[in-house]
């Protein structure tokens, strides 16, 4: 007898903690390939005079046009992304120049009129960089779409830890979503062209881009409850 009471002794403490809810901390992450709908490009112009009135005039010349050859293209966006200016100096350390560099950005979905209005740029500008991203419509529609994914791995781990445990029921007490960002768009021409001298120079044709696929997920941690 008193053999038995010191083993049931022993099972009581394991007996309380079987009984009492177990709190997991779960996490799962869902992705997908999602192919990249908008172009982003980055254009420049670079300029020097002898004074910093006729750099201005220049520069000035040159983003008129650009914001002109840009409104043929309204479903686009259109922006300056920099403008700056410094001294040039002779061997003498006095200033003999002037040199200005200003940058525009490009961007939409429309993939063929932005191939089109970065193809014209270039008569009198140089290309810094063309990259290819998901735009927020897609990477939300697509996110959207990934949660119920996510959730159903964590619901699928409490399953698993709440069969061996001997306890069937869950009740989810907190759920944090995260959509991981994409970062900078992809980049898929890198090298500067060189535009033509004169402004009556014929642009470039459109280029065949390929704006490829971007990975977006959704990230979800939980804690929950097991009883």
């Amino acid at each position: 007898m008193k053999l038995y009471s010191l083993a049931l002794a022993a099972l009581l403490p394991c007996a309380s903690l079987l009984a009492e809810p177990v709190v997991l901390n779960l996490s799962a992450n869902a992705t997908r390939e999602v192919a990249n709908d908008e172009m982003v490009a980055r254009l420049y112009v670079q300029a020097d005079a002898q004074s910093p009135a006729a750099l201005a005039r220049e520069m000035g010349g040159a983003l008129e046009r650009t914001r002109k050859e840009a409104a043929r293209y309204p479903q686009l966006s259109f922006a300056q992304a920099a403008y700056n200016s410094w001294p040039e100096y002779g061997k003498d350390r006095k200033v003999n120049g002037w040199r200005g560099r200003a940058s525009v950005t490009v961007s939409g979905r429309d993939l063929q009129a932005a191939s089109e209005l970065v193809a014209r740029l270039q008569g009198f500008m140089l290309i810094e960089n063309v990259g290819f991203q998901v735009s927020e419509t897609a990477r939300r529609a697509a996110q959207q779409a990934l949660i119920p994914e996510a959730l159903a791995d964590i619901a699928a781990q409490a399953r698993v830890v709440g069969h061996s445990l001997g306890k069937p029921r869950q009740a989810v007490r907190e759920l944090t979503l995260n959509g991981p960002g994409s970062g900078a768009p992809m980049p898929v021409f890198a090298q500067a062209r060189f535009a033509a001298a004169n402004a009556d120079a014929a642009a470039p044709d459109p280029v065949n881009w390929q704006p490829g696929v971007s990975r977006i997920g959704v990230d979800a941690s939980a804690r929950v409850e097991l009883q």
